[in-house]
């Protein structure tokens, strides 16, 4: 395993691998960050956007351009060329809420968890941004909604409520944007610590990064076996994103631990094959 960037962020998070290169935040910093792809001797840029959305959960490319952020004070769009940032939507004006992870559904709809700052359980929410730009309510009663994906045709949500420790299966309605019933869950339990992040592979595989746990792991969906689990320098491992060829990239947090690598970011080698982000589908005003 190498280290792509050894600044130590304080909430890593959100690693998006995109057409034109490596996206990932600092939630707590609400900094944005964006590497070249190959990254060898490429330059990683950032730009600091506290002051205009507050913290920030997640991102993802946009059809028109630029991309897609949730943050503490809604679902804006970022143009990297400017720095500034417009907003879209805002479902829960409280400045004691924030948006979590998130991801871009089959019809190119954003689905963004949110929950109170203090973490209470029960009160996450999983909402989406349509392509027209309106929202809706999806799912409630979460406690730390983290990574989703999707099956190949886009009936089952994958998501990962971090404190069940599992994967649960939604029945979903690509046309129409409503999850349905629980189909079942992926016991996660085994591993230290709770699961975080994900990203699928192109085999149909679930790839879950778990904070405290040290290690990102490989889930067969249809079977729920673990096929591999890859050890990481630093424990609090956040997420993960595969690029088409074959890299993990891996996202730390250093908050509140002292390990020399806490909030590193992380590139391993592997014989999966990413799915490169999509972008939200939506039109800009």
């Amino acid at each position: 395993m190498k280290t792509l960037f050894s600044q130590s962020l304080t909430l890593g998070e959100g690693p998006r691998c995109c057409d034109d290169g490596l996206w990932w935040v600092d939630i707590i910093a609400g900094t944005v960050f964006h590497c070249p792809w190959p990254p060898a001797s490429a330059k990683v840029q950032s730009w600091n956007l506290l002051q205009q959305v507050g913290m920030i959960g997640a991102l993802a490319p946009a059809q028109a351009g630029g991309l897609v952020i949730a943050a503490q004070q809604g679902w804006h769009h970022f143009d990297p060329l400017s720095g500034v940032c417009t907003l879209i939507a805002q479902p829960i004006p409280d400045p004691e809420i924030r948006f979590n992870d998130a991801a871009i559904d089959p019809a190119g709809r954003m689905l963004s968890g949110t929950m109170p700052l203090s973490m209470p359980a029960g009160q996450g929410q999983l909402w989406s941004l349509e392509t027209d730009g309106s929202y809706q309510l999806r799912l409630e009663n979460l406690s730390c909604p983290n990574g989703m994906a999707w099956s190949d045709d886009g009936s089952i949500l994958y998501l990962i409520d971090s404190p069940q420790r599992a994967i649960q299966l939604f029945a979903y309605d690509v046309t129409t944007g409503i999850i349905g019933a629980e189909q079942g869950r992926i016991d996660l339990s085994a591993i230290p610590g709770v699961p975080d992040g994900c990203c699928r592979d192109v085999a149909g595989n679930l790839w879950v990064a778990f904070w405290g746990g040290s290690c990102v792991c490989c889930y067969d969906l249809t079977s729920g076996a673990c096929r591999e689990q890859i050890a990481c320098p630093t424990s609090q491992i956040t997420a993960c994103a595969l690029s088409g060829s074959g890299e993990l990239f891996i996202t730390s947090a250093g908050l509140g631990i002292d390990e020399a690598e806490g909030g590193h970011c992380f590139i391993h080698n592997t014989h999966a094959q990413g799915i490169i982000s999509p972008p939200w589908q939506g039109q800009l005003a």
